[in-house]
């Protein structure tokens, strides 16, 4: 589990390296049940961090207004 975890949170960190090919880049936004239990509500958000450091184009989530305001939050750096 924890592997699976790591494993997503250095693609989202090495998108950048996707965008050369010319196509928008996607990704699903986790839960990690695992990691955040209680507080999962928390992981997409968390999660989203990691990929807009990445570059990632579109981010496909429940958490629609949590992750709107934390990527406006990261624009204004």
């Amino acid at each position: 589990c924890a592997l699976r975890i790591r494993f997503q949170m250095k693609t989202f960190l090495n998108t950048f390296r996707l965008r050369k090919l010319g196509f928008p880049v996607c990704h699903a936004l986790p839960h990690a049940f695992e990691c955040f239990g209680e507080e999962v509500r928390s992981a997409e958000p968390f999660f989203a961090v990691l990929a807009a450091l990445g570059k990632t184009d579109l981010f496909r989530t429940h958490e629609v207004p949590k992750i709107k305001a934390v990527l406006d939050t990261l624009s204004l750096f």
